[in-house]
């Protein structure tokens, strides 16, 4: 009986990981469009990443500053908000004062969201590498800490 209940909720939580990773990619790619970001800038933002994670696999110097990371997280809910502002419609009827707004307040968030696409993943990549080079140059060598032992 045990088995057969951990199956059942292995399935309803595989079922809501899968539901919640339609609705993240979905929420990106809106988000994407309607910035109008071209697909040059996924891949930018993902080779990045994925050097960001080999200076953090790679470095115990990177490691220790493993807090940056969350910048990605942000770029990426950032874009995510635009896409489900997007999603959800909704807004202020045209020519009202809160219509102006909105429309003053997204504009800003797409700028904010544009910025933070372009520099954040350029300049993480820069810091761990720097951080990765400076712990390699820092640390003694292998001869040396024989010589002195």
């Amino acid at each position: 009986m045990k088995t057969i209940g951990g199956l059942i909720l292995g399935w309803f939580a595989g079922m809501f990981v899968a539901c919640a990773s339609i609705m993240f990619v979905t929420l990106f790619d809106l988000g994407f469009e309607q910035i109008g970001f071209p697909r040059a800038v996924l891949s930018y933002y993902l080779i990045s990443l994925g050097i960001c994670v080999a200076m953090l696999v790679l470095s115990n110097a990177a490691r220790k500053h493993l807090k940056f990371m969350m910048f990605f997280v942000i770029a990426v809910v950032m874009v995510m908000a635009i896409g489900l502002g997007q999603a959800g419609g909704g807004g202020f009827t045209a020519g009202s004062d809160l219509y102006h707004a909105d429309k003053l307040i997204s504009e800003m968030i797409v700028m904010m969201a544009r910025a933070a696409m372009y520099v954040i993943p350029g300049a993480m990549a820069a810091l761990y590498t720097i951080l990765a080079y400076n712990g390699v140059r820092d640390e003694p060598k292998q001869d040396e800490r024989t010589l002195a032992g």
